[in-house]
């Protein structure tokens, strides 16, 4: 099969399953039939491990960046409210404002570069929400497989939280080999623990030529514009699960299906024969039954192998877990199977 939108020519690896899959394998769904968007589930046998869910049309989604116009500099709250484009003004805190927008000489509210009406780039930290607006910084990170590229936060890099003992040594001295631009750092992803420093190197590359793109987009832009979208959820799926322990990448859809091709021969090429297309009549999601999982992943009430149940309440300022208990088992092993951790306290 040729794709329409490029040179390459790809082979089309087809698959058909039962409704019961009981095989182990670690697998990646990618749904476009659904009346909400594309969804992406990772899964293992019959257990749902991940999901992600993504809008058509949606032009604020976290990562993507804007340029927009400063509409109140609120000093009681330390924060910068800021006209986007959607429905809500987007709240932009005085510690997320990097060093170019500060005067060091001065003090209070003249420290500031920045006035009310001033056209100012952003990235989105936090999607809107129900009644608040997106969170912002004006730290502009860019992410590939292995690298996070901070664009303008020379301190801001380092190494994933993950990554621990040796290994954090060894990373250490990669990113002293890297060719980093001046006022820019990296962070070092989890996925890039066991790569040669020469993947890192192109990874690094491909960045720095995203970057300039995109700089380039902005001094065009104008205010409440989008600049820069981040990657569609088929490609962020695949940059960020699409790894060894994966068997098969489902895609339920002849154009995903070749889009998703395209982006693996770009940065894991090796895996293009992993990736599979869905054709059946049953839905794929339905054809390995985790719409119920999916549904119980979001509903309000947790039950628990024991009898006892969670129930989950989210407001505007915090989450309440309600914990209704029931007779407890004496069984060591009855009492591992059906505790639950939250935050450190066993239940």
């Amino acid at each position: 099969h040729k794709n329409a939108y490029t040179t390459e020519t790809y082979s089309i690896n087809r698959c058909s399953y039962p409704l019961l899959i009981r095989d182990k394998m670690k697998k990646i769904l990618i749904d476009t039939n659904s009346i909400n968007g594309r969804r992406s589930a990772l899964i293992e046998g019959d257990k749902l491990i991940d999901f992600d869910l993504e809008f058509e049309g949606n032009n604020f989604q976290k990562g993507s960046i804007h340029k927009g116009k400063i509409t109140k500099i609120e000093g009681s709250l330390e924060a910068i409210f800021v006209e986007l484009g959607s429905s809500r003004h987007g709240f932009l805190p005085f510690k997320e404002l990097s060093a170019e927008y500060f005067d060091p000489s001065k003090s209070g509210d003249d420290r500031f570069k920045i006035k009310e009406g001033d056209d100012i780039v952003i990235q989105i930290q936090k999607e809107e929400r129900v009644n608040k607006g997106a969170a912002l910084s004006t730290y502009i990170s860019l992410a590939s497989r292995y690298i996070v590229l901070m664009t303008n936060h020379p301190n801001g890099g380092g190494i994933s939280r993950r990554i621990h003992g040796e290994e954090r040594d060894k990373i250490k001295s990669h990113i002293e080999a890297l060719n980093v631009p001046e006022n820019m750092s990296v962070i070092i992803r989890t996925a890039g623990i066991d790569k040669q420093i020469e993947e890192l190197k192109w990874d690094l590359e491909y960045l720095k030529k995203l970057w300039v793109e995109v700089d380039s987009a902005i001094k065009g832009s104008r205010a409440t514009q989008l600049i820069y979208a981040d990657q569609s959820l088929i490609q962020k799926t695949i940059r960020d699960y699409f790894k060894e322990d994966i068997g098969e990448l489902v895609v339920d859809n002849e154009d995903d299906f070749n889009s998703a091709k395209t982006y693996t021969n770009k940065i894991v090429p090796d895996f293009i024969e992993k990736i599979k297309l869905y054709d059946e009549e049953v839905p794929l999601f339905a054809s390995y039954g985790i719409e119920s999982k999916i549904e119980s992943a979001f509903s309000r009430e947790v039950k628990l192998k024991s009898g006892a149940s969670l129930v989950i309440d989210s407001g505007e300022a915090l989450t309440s877990i309600d914990i209704n208990s029931c007779l407890l088992y004496t069984s060591d092993a009855a009492d591992e199977e059906d505790s639950v951790d939250l935050g450190g306290r066993r239940i």
